[in-house]
């Protein structure tokens, strides 16, 4: 968002009341939130995969569970939990192969050891 785009004399004018600035972020955040999840952004492969790599801090989670898209939230935190569990099971099966390497190497050396 750049200053020349914000009409600054209607932000001190309508905000007469609190900080003007935190008021704008915070419309800014709301409209961005409420649009996160619009169809044109869960079409686009690229931005669908970043919302699936995403994690969304406690605040802005509740910023977009209040939005109006409630399905598009569904849609993305399935595809972010799914994409998550895939991480873990992919790092399971890493640590298995690598103990069982381990495991090969301490019998070889108490092998020697015995002989």
């Amino acid at each position: 968002m750049k200053l020349e785009f914000i009409p600054l004399y209607e932000v001190f004018e309508k905000y007469k009341r609190g900080c003007p600035i935190c008021k704008v972020i915070k419309d800014e955040e709301k409209a961005y939130c409420e649009h996160l999840f619009e169809d044109e952004v869960l079409k686009d492969p690229e931005m669908y995969v970043k919302i699936r790599e995403t994690n969304f801090c406690h605040y802005h989670l509740e910023l977009l569970n209040n939005s109006y898209d409630k399905l598009g939230l569904a849609i993305a935190l399935k595809e972010n939990v799914t994409y998550k569990l895939h991480q873990i099971t992919e790092k399971q099966k890493s640590l298995k192969k690598k103990r069982k390497k381990e495991k090969k190497k301490q019998k070889t050396n108490a092998l020697f050891v015995i002989i």
